[in-house]
């Protein structure tokens, strides 16, 4: 009985060390993006689709790719750098 008390404090103790070390979280995972989709307004056709979708493109450009160093975001991602 020990034994088993004893393995899972070290199970425990080692998950604990190991969520702690996880790195910090970028820009890319906290931005606030409130143009995300929503059922509101009702979006009837592709054409309606469209300009939500430009205005949360414009919204991760400003919050969050213009805050990224252009060499780390063609690093990371393997896209060309912006602008």
């Amino acid at each position: 009985m020990l034994l088993y008390g004893l393995a899972g404090a070290a199970l425990m103790l080692l998950v604990v060390w190991f969520v702690n070390n996880d790195p910090d979280l970028e820009v890319w995972h906290t931005a606030d993006l409130d143009e995300e989709f929503t059922e509101r307004p009702a979006v009837h056709s592709f054409a309606g689709c469209l300009p939500p979708e430009e205005r949360l493109f414009a919204q991760l450009e400003k919050r969050v790719f213009a805050r990224i160093e252009a060499d780390e975001l063609s690093a990371s991602s393997g896209a060309p750098p912006r602008g």
